[in-house]
């Protein structure tokens, strides 16, 4: 064997390599960005759910005392709304070209937001319970 055949079995090796990790990086980002709308499709019903269980505390709240304010709850679950629609704008401008470890960074911070969520839904949860205890309490007569 040659040394120019050497040679091109060599380039011929590397090319190979690099195409196989480039191509393993496409599907590590394929698999990243389905992640991220995965996350994102989570987080919205997990919001959209927050708001519904909200809306039904305050009715709740509001046939014990008509003075009970919502703004403040209702204020909240716009702004992360918004939120989650500029999370949008982002997967469908900016995700696609993003390199990889802004994208794991992304993923991270969004992680951490559905954990976050899932503590806030537990605690309303808690909070709705305590409010019907204490809503049967004040019906029954003693």
């Amino acid at each position: 064997m040659s040394i120019a055949s050497i040679l091109l079995l060599v380039v011929m090796a590397v090319v190979a390599s690099l195409a196989a990790a480039r191509l393993l990086r496409g599907r590590g980002r394929l698999r990243l960005l389905r992640e991220l709308h995965q996350l994102a499709d989570r987080q919205e019903t997990m919001l959209r759910d927050l708001r519904s269980r909200l809306d039904a505390a305050h009715a709740e709240i509001a046939q014990i005392d008509d003075r009970a304010d919502d703004s403040s709850g209702a204020a909240a679950i716009a702004a992360a709304l918004r939120e989650q629609l500029a999370h949008r704008l982002w997967l469908r401008d900016r995700a696609a070209r993003a390199p990889l470890a802004e994208l794991r960074s992304v993923r991270a911070a969004w992680r951490a937001r559905a954990r976050s969520l899932e503590q806030d839904s537990v605690a309303l949860g808690d909070a709705q319970h305590a409010l019907r205890q204490a809503h049967r309490s004040a019906i029954r007569p003693d």
